[in-house]
């Protein structure tokens, strides 16, 4: 018999944002510990882990086993059975020596927009979240003997960790659209009984010199995952807007009608949500320019790939996740503009009384989108006209942000690459001279 030790470190890259249930600072409020400091409860670690197991072990036997099962009694079974979890998920959560006042939770405002990117009535909400760069801690147990090790550590709960620790991890609410992103190192430590009893008898896991003499696991990422990361520059003006109740003051003095959204560290930000908008926005426009109508097997098979519910009430998961994406910003002096505009009166030319409106946007910059989606989650067809996005977004014809009808928004991509492998040059083909744009599917055989 022996005891298995995962500690997990989480260091969260993008917003986490995970509901406690209630809405009395935001319509979602943060789920906070007894210390008021954002927490994962091991429930949702357990569900996720289990997920990703799900996928690399077509053993159902091995997964209830590993995360347990209660089978209620039917014609087939005339008692309840209850197979107890031989994995035990602590909570993540941030360790006692870090100060309360480290830890950023700040609020972010939600809308639903149109296909002409107005408002949709009712669609307006807020929610808090808690800011990147904490760092979160987790103790995964496991109890088995060495033939149980072989079936549920080995070919389970390794790979699926190992995976976690190549591409990292997603918790937490609207995880598809970039928030709750985390980095992961994992360090194992085993104990055999009976040999090593007094020891284990005198660990304590979640010390901070606990692991010590651990060892480290190593990523690998699964072959069914794609994964794009995208890195490029702005080029014209861009803003996320974030409108006048949320706005600072400036150094003059001034308040602008609108500004742009930003992380706690004064960065502007391009939320996974923003993306996920643009690229369905650009499937259908490019679809609909091949002659596809609206209604068709196509139009709705890119709702269902974003994430959709049908007029049947059914609900489909999206199944491509967009990362957030913060822009660095090298001179914050000169490459933050405020505008100042007004309506013209076409008669007198005159400005129209109470038209006037300031709007801060941010100039330059440079920025990675990642895109990540199963293998086998996209057609072939698909592929390429993500393919067909990505392009749009390098020659300018895919823009983000406000008023990119009017020039903002435009940016142009430095480096692609798909599952570790450079597609710059594959994806500059494409746009120069109209070479396939089968370059994602080449990507996952390579």
């Amino acid at each position: 018999m022996k005891k298995i030790y995962y500690l997990m470190r989480f260091v969260l890259k993008s917003p986490l944002r995970i509901g406690n249930g209630r809405h009395e600072l935001s319509d979602s409020d943060l789920m906070l510990d007894g210390r008021k400091l954002p927490f994962i409860p091991g429930s949702s670690l357990a569900g996720i882990i289990r997920h990703r197991s799900e996928q690399i072990c077509g053993d159902k036997t091995v997964i209830d086993r590993l995360f347990g099962v209660i089978k209620e009694a039917d014609d087939s079974n005339r008692e309840m059975v209850i197979i107890p979890s031989a994995v035990l998920i602590g909570d993540a959560v941030i360790r006692d020596d870090a100060a309360a006042e480290k830890v950023y939770i700040s609020g972010r405002d939600g809308v639903g927009l149109g296909e002409w990117e107005t408002a949709k009535k009712g669609a307006k909400f807020d929610f808090q979240i808690a800011e990147t760069d904490q760092e979160f801690y987790s103790v995964v147990e496991w109890t088995g003997n060495d033939e149980q090790e072989t079936s549920e550590i080995t070919k389970v709960l390794e790979p699926v960790l190992k995976s976690f620790i190549a591409t990292g991890m997603s918790a937490g609410a609207r995880t598809s659209r970039g928030y709750g992103k985390f980095a992961v190192d994992v360090v194992k430590k085993t104990f055999f009984f009976p040999d090593e009893l007094d020891e284990w008898i005198g660990f304590n896991a979640y010390a901070e010199d606990a692991f010590k003499q651990g060892t480290a696991l190593e990523g690998r990422q699964l072959k069914s995952e794609s994964v794009i990361r995208i890195e490029f520059k702005m080029k014209s003006t861009f803003s996320v807007r974030v409108r006048t109740a949320r706005v600072e003051v400036m150094d003059d003095g001034s308040r602008p009608d609108a500004m742009p959204l930003k992380d706690f560290k004064g960065n502007p930000v391009i939320p996974g949500t923003a993306w996920a908008g643009v690229f369905r926005h650009q499937m259908h426009h490019l679809l609909r320019d091949t002659g596809v109508e609206e209604q068709s097997p196509e139009m709705n098979a890119v709702d269902r790939i974003f994430g959709m519910s049908n007029v049947k009430g059914e609900m489909f998961k999206s199944s491509i996740n967009f990362s957030e994406t913060a822009i660095r910003i090298e001179d914050e002096k000169n490459q933050r503009l405020t505008i100042m505009r007004t309506a013209i009166d076409r008669f007198t030319a005159a400005p129209r009384n109470g038209a006037l409106y300031t709007n801060m946007v941010y100039c330059g910059g440079k920025g990675e989108l990642i895109i990540e989606f199963e293998a086998d989650a996209l057609t072939s067809g698909q592929k390429a006209l993500l393919a067909a996005c990505i392009c749009d977004m390098h020659t300018g014809l895919l823009t983000v942000g406000g008023q990119s009808s009017v020039g903002s928004g435009l940016m142009q991509i430095e480096r692609i690459s798909v599952n570790g492998t450079d597609k710059t040059a594959d994806m500059e083909a494409s746009v120069s001279n109209g070479a396939p744009l089968n370059w994602l599917e080449v990507a996952e055989n390579e």
